[in-house]
């Protein structure tokens, strides 16, 4: 069973329970520090837990491949770094859209891309359902939530440019 996202695997995990063994492989996987230090040592533990279980891990960023086994204890081979994985349906036709577009929720600085967008004088849409910022949102900036799958690529389409500002360069996004 090959997924991108954790969730999915847990059906399968009690299935384990039962003797039913297939292979499970999740893609994409990245793990972000918390806030919070309880709800950081909660998502260790889950993540502990489920990565125990799981037989093959890739990511997106050498880095990670390398760091991963060590934060969760799991052994090495475990996880694999795949460069440019993704999955993407049919795409629709580009668009002469006049707006900026981000999107995405993993190790983005939407702080520094609001600053730029205070100094722009063309529409920006940022396509992300946990949107937050420590800055005011300019008028120019409106947050798409809830946008996903052909809204989402069509978003992407009409943009006149795709922008992702990024906090750590070295952690996949």
């Amino acid at each position: 069973l090959v997924t991108w996202t954790h969730l999915v695997l847990l059906p399968f995990l009690l299935g384990r329970l039962v003797g039913f063994r297939p292979k499970l492989v999740l893609v994409g996987f990245i793990y972000t520090d918390r806030a919070s230090s309880l709800v950081r040592s909660m998502r260790w533990a889950y993540f502990r837990l489920l990565l125990s279980q799981v037989d093959l891990v890739i990511t997106h960023a050498s880095v990670e491949a390398a760091s991963y086994g060590g934060v969760f204890g799991q052994p090495d081979g475990k996880f694999v770094f795949v460069p440019l994985s993704a999955h993407v349906g049919e795409l629709p036709e580009p668009g002469a859209g006049e707006a900026i577009v981000s999107a995405g929720r993993s190790n983005r600085d939407y702080d520094t891309l609001l600053e730029a967008a205070e100094q722009l004088n063309v529409p920006i849409r940022i396509i992300c359902d946990s949107f937050q910022s420590r800055r005011a949102v300019p008028p120019n900036v409106e947050v798409l939530r809830n946008c996903h799958q052909a809204d989402y690529l069509r978003v992407l389409a009409d943009a006149r440019a795709v922008v992702i500002p990024l906090k750590d360069e070295e952690l996949s996004s």
